[in-house]
């Protein structure tokens, strides 16, 4: 849901391409972060399991910080059309948009992790979107 706009059009022909470009946007990172970055690290490091002790691994948290990064520069571009202010190169301005993300990564890295699944990571991902396309959360 991070990478959600705020505000969507609701007529119709505008919305199925907003819900198609999410779906895509969606299933796009997750494969990047959970699938390609995570599961690089996998094999190197320890990881939780469906039963086991619950805990911050290493794929999880390098994952959760690229993916942070990465939806904190998105934002930052997309917003930019003025001159960059020191706040903005010191980046205190997207402060809460990196911990909203990194709270996000984690969240779908120990998702991807306890079901063994990179798909309850895209549902999780798609579900957020949804409450925010919704809601507006």
């Amino acid at each position: 849901g991070t990478w959600v706009p705020p505000k969507l059009d609701f007529e119709l022909e505008p919305l199925a391409l907003a819900i198609g470009a999410i779906l895509l946007v969606v299933v796009g990172l997750e494969l990047t972060f959970r699938g390609l970055v995570h599961g690089i690290l996998i094999p190197r490091a320890w990881i939780q399991t469906v039963r086991g002790r619950w805990f911050l691994s290493l794929p999880t948290i390098v994952a959760a910080v690229l993916y942070a990064v990465a939806t904190t520069l998105a934002t930052w571009f997309w917003t930019q059309p003025e001159p960059v202010q020191v706040q903005e190169l010191l980046g205190i301005t997207r402060l809460p948009v990196f911990l909203g993300a990194l709270l996000a990564g984690v969240a779908l890295g120990m998702i991807r992790e306890r079901s063994t699944s990179l798909l309850a990571a895209i549902g999780a991902a798609l579900a957020a979107a949804l409450v925010r396309i919704l809601f507006g959360v």
